[in-house]
């Protein structure tokens, strides 16, 4: 065994930059600095990257970041409906009860593919009722069904990384949740009203 190997992060810094540098992400970030009412979705290790990042923008900005992080409403509805429609329900849900509307909310998928169904249908719905939608990927997905097109519908934004390790687009997606938290405290501390990112007001 080699035990001087190190993990392969493709250059991490560098597809930062390159990322944060491109109009995609510039729609992205402008979206959520325009929005109060914001959610995030994503599988395996993305699903704890959706979980750490909405809690650290919700207690850093004055946003509402939302994940699905609820275990037992998870099983249930997952056993109830199936898992393809997961986070399409729970979006439903909350739309149904008024915790965001086109007028106020944002959804953001995150997939290391681009192509994860459950997660393409909450955006496609997202979409038909006029809430910004962004898919942000760690490669350019594949529709093996239809290569000519996406695995989602057109009015979703992508934002996509350009690397092939799940690890590291999930750390990448991370990064640019902190991301929104600097730029979102930095505009605020220009008005006065922001926090830093160690949580303090400035």
């Amino acid at each position: 065994m080699e035990w001087n190997k190190i993990l392969n992060l493709e250059g991490i810094e560098k597809k930062f930059q390159d990322f944060v540098s491109d109009a995609p992400y510039q729609q992205l970030a402008k979206t959520f600095s325009e929005r109060q009412n914001i959610l995030v979705l994503g599988n395996g290790g993305n699903y704890a990257v959706a979980q750490h990042g909405a809690a650290d923008c919700s207690r850093l900005t004055s946003k509402n970041v939302i994940s699905f992080d609820n275990p037992t409403y998870i099983t249930s509805s997952a056993n109830d409906n199936g898992y393809e429609d997961l986070f399409l329900n729970w979006l439903k849900n909350l739309y149904e009860k008024k915790v965001f509307n086109e007028d106020n909310g944002m959804v953001i998928g995150l997939s290391s593919t681009g192509t994860s169904k459950n997660i393409c249908g909450a955006l496609n719905w997202s979409c038909l009722k006029n809430i910004p939608s962004f898919m942000v990927a760690g490669s350019a997905p594949e529709n093996l069904r239809n290569s000519d097109r996406r695995p989602y519908d057109d009015l979703v934004h992508d934002c996509i990384f350009g690397v092939k390790n799940f690890h590291t687009a999930e750390i990448l997606s991370l990064m640019m949740f902190y991301q929104f938290c600097l730029l979102y405290t930095s505009d605020a501390a220009d008005e006065g009203l922001g926090v830093d990112l160690g949580g303090r007001r400035i």
